[in-house]
């Protein structure tokens, strides 16, 4: 027999959290690969655009969810193969002086989690 235990600290309720959420976007990603063949392959778009792509679909399924547009769906679905990979892709800028360093994004989300890890842990009611 397995026993939940409580977490003991900060970090052991924050992985907790992270893994269920983990979970809930997989599940999420699988639906969104089931509707929406063109996220089922690699992408050859900047990563930008691949958020962008990501964030307009989940748009548009919500829309058919509320509407149950079941033709629009299948009508989407049938002709996302028709545009030729790169067709939109644009240049990065080269200036790295402009853009912070991998360092300074890993440093500033730690930052981050460590605030929310906090704020969970003060909020934490066993």
């Amino acid at each position: 027999m397995c026993v939940l235990s409580r977490p003991q600290d900060y970090k052991e309720l924050f992985n907790y959290y992270h893994a269920k959420l983990c979970n809930v976007i997989e599940c999420i990603f699988g639906v969104f690969k089931r509707c929406f063949s063109v996220l089922g392959h690699p992408q050859e778009y900047l990563l930008d655009d691949q958020v962008c792509l990501v964030s307009a679909l989940a748009v548009i399924h919500n829309f058919i969810r509320v509407y149950n547009l079941n033709d629009i769906a299948k009508d989407l679905d049938d002709s996302e193969g028709n545009q030729t990979p790169g067709e939109n892709e644009r240049q990065e800028p080269q200036d790295e002086h402009v853009r912070p360093t991998l360092a300074d994004k890993q440093g500033h989300a730690a930052e981050c989690r460590d605030q929310i890890t906090c704020a969970m842990w003060r909020d934490y009611r066993p």
